[in-house]
């Protein structure tokens, strides 16, 4: 089970122009793939399922097993032939994953526009686009660190996120846009996470890593079919 893959598909927007259609629902093919630090590899099969109404992120996994994913509010789910087996936090909220802001039309600043804790401090120019250096207001410093974040051509590059000590923890990147309907979502999330050493009794290299590819296909937007998978109960 590859619990953690959710963040590389975290995809946590109101800078961009309202969309004159409305936009509500994604439905799209799943590849995620994974070589973690510690040399074990892991890939999944499947599709997703979101709705901006209901605010469930439905994975329908269909390899290495069936069995379905919902990540709704701040907690993560896995059924097993529709029986809940495992309930656990989780770190992703589906308001702030690519799949809603793709939907509401402002994935290019992650979220992070008019975010009342975490404010752009530094703005830089470079070839390969902007680069802006965003940072937390002064009383929440001992618990979020910097992050970076890079657009061209009004599109989401990458980010970077570090812990309170500065030290790299996380490096996305957003490749093979596409336009769906008006839609715009990349099609490929490829993320770098480096283990936080205050989690591990062992000292960690900074050059570990674990690399996960997140792959989207055949994405549909809007569709009104399949009203279960969209809106899969959860207990309450």
């Amino acid at each position: 089970m590859i619990r953690y893959l959710f963040i590389a598909i975290l995809f946590s927007v109101w800078s961009a122009p309202l969309q004159a259609q409305y936009y509500f629902r994604m439905k799209a093919d799943i590849s995620i793939k994974e070589v973690s630090y510690d040399g074990i590899n892991r890939i999944v099969l499947g599709k997703v399922y979101y709705d901006i109404h209901h605010k469930k992120i439905v994975y329908d996994i269909t390899f290495p097993e069936k069995e379905r994913w919902v990540l709704s509010d701040t907690s993560y789910y896995l059924f097993k032939d529709d029986i809940l087996v495992e309930r656990n936090l989780s770190v992703i909220f589906p308001e702030f994953s690519i799949f809603h802001l793709a939907l509401e039309g402002h994935l290019e600043d992650y979220g992070l526009q008019d975010h009342p804790v975490i404010k752009v401090k530094d703005i830089e120019k470079t070839e390969d686009g902007i680069i802006r250096t965003l940072r937390p207001t002064a009383e929440y410093t001992d618990n979020i660190g910097p992050i970076k974040l890079l657009t061209k051509d009004r599109q989401l590059k990458a980010t970077l996120f570090y812990n309170v000590s500065e030290r790299l923890m996380s490096r996305q990147f957003f490749e093979d846009y596409t336009v769906i309907k008006g839609v715009q979502i990349p099609q490929k999330i490829v993320q770098f996470l480096y283990p936080n050493p205050e989690f591990h009794d062992t000292e960690i290299d900074e050059d570990q890593y674990s690399l996960i590819q997140t792959t989207l296909s055949n994405i549909q937007i809007n569709r009104t079919d399949e009203e279960f998978l969209y809106n899969y109960p959860i207990p309450d």
